[in-house]
């Protein structure tokens, strides 16, 4: 598989949110949340056609974002840089699909 920058940072950010020592429902939710980003990211790749990709890479950045909020109001700041780097990366993977 060639060099997919945006899906590395994507798992490395997965991996660290793993760690964290969050309870309950958001402890699932971001969990879940940070997969979505990289499972979206991979099966986007993998698309033949612009709009596809599209679609996979907004919901990738969509869930990038819900992953952000929760790491904002558990005022988790390690993961910060990580976290907009891997939302930088998305909104421009979604933003070079636009067209047909």
């Amino acid at each position: 598989m060639k060099k997919f920058r945006t899906l590395d940072l994507a798992i490395e950010q997965y991996q660290e949110i793993k760690r964290l020592r969050l309870k309950g429902e958001l402890r699932s939710q971001i969990e879940r949340a940070a997969l979505s980003v990289c499972l979206n990211l991979q099966e986007g790749n993998a698309k033949l056609t612009k709009k596809d990709r599209r679609r996979f890479f907004n919901i990738a950045y969509a869930s990038q974002c819900e992953v952000q909020l929760v790491l904002k109001l558990e005022n988790i700041t390690g993961l910060e840089k990580l976290s907009y780097s891997v939302g930088g990366h998305c909104y421009r993977l979604q933003n070079r699909t636009l067209g047909t």
